[in-house]
């Protein structure tokens, strides 16, 4: 991969690592970096949160790992994606891998957002593009 990216790798693919991805038919999934909290505070106006548990995700539709191809994945901007919608998983454990409800953080703020919920709240934190045989599956 080095030596198709030119011998240095960023974030994104190079030019050079989305061909030789492209020859390999190189298929790829995404994984969440999902962070569970016991506590939240608000310190002038900034959140404060203590977690409990980090869990990877992978992509999944229908119970299956969702593969990609490096033309999907070169044109995503990840960094952006959870700037902007800052997903979390309502109704989340981390130990059984159980989630009720995939939602943007933002659709959650009323009045008392998390009086109920904070321990059952994942926040993604990351995200990042794998080829499935190199990690996890569902």
């Amino acid at each position: 991969m080095a030596k198709a990216a030119g011998g240095v790798m960023h974030d994104s693919p190079s030019r050079g690592e989305i061909e030789l991805f492209r020859q390999q038919g190189t298929q790829f999934q995404m994984i969440s970096v999902v962070v569970s909290i016991a506590a939240l505070k608000i310190v002038d106006g900034v959140p404060h949160a203590t977690p409990y548990a980090i869990s990877l995700i992978p992509a999944s539709k229908r119970d299956r790992v969702d593969e990609r191809p490096i033309d999907l994945i070169a044109k995503l901007d990840v960094q952006k994606f959870l700037r902007e919608t800052q997903p979390c998983y309502m109704g989340y454990d981390p130990f059984a891998g159980d989630w009720s409800l995939f939602v943007p953080l933002g659709s959650l703020m009323g009045e008392k957002p998390f009086e109920d919920c904070i321990d059952t709240l994942g926040l993604v934190v990351e995200q990042y593009s794998s080829r499935p045989n190199s990690t996890m599956r569902t």
